[in-house]
């Protein structure tokens, strides 16, 4: 009867384990499939927008910001596509550059997508940046940021 008694208690503390286990990391695995899913259709929207499909209207989590340039290899060095800053879980911002996904978890705090672009910029101006700059300002406009 002993021996009985202790296996329950060694079954259900191993249970109990688990189960804090499975309730702790559960989140942290939806977070990861949600940034793995916000990638993927990133680089699906890279194909339409290569294959000149129309950008999609309003109410998308992203901002087309490298509209009105020209897709050149030296665009690969600029963003085409973030996500808008206040739609996203902090601290993961994403960004498309020519068909490559970076998702950022050490980038500080942004409100805007303006302030989005000044960080991945660096501070460096030039045409190109600031028609990118030019695009996210009107996309926070637009969006009342």
């Amino acid at each position: 009867m002993k021996n009985k008694k202790q296996i329950i208690r060694i079954v259900a503390t191993i249970i109990a384990f688990l189960a804090l286990m499975l309730v702790t990391l559960v989140p942290k695995f939806k977070e990861k499939n949600d940034r793995l899913t916000r990638i993927n259709e990133l680089k699906e929207i890279a194909i339409l927008l290569d294959l000149n499909t129309k950008w999609p209207e309003k109410d998308t989590p992203y901002a087309y910001i490298g509209a009105g340039l020209t897709a050149t290899p030296e665009m690969k060095d600029y963003p085409r596509i973030i996500e808008k800053p206040w739609q996203v879980k902090r601290p993961y911002y994403i960004a498309l550059f020519s068909g490559q996904v970076t998702s950022s978890p050490g980038m500080p705090e942004v409100a805007n997508c303006e302030e989005f672009i000044k960080y991945l910029s660096k501070g460096q101006s030039s045409p190109t940046w600031d028609k990118i700059l030019e695009n996210a300002r009107a996309v926070d406009k637009a969006c009342g940021k």
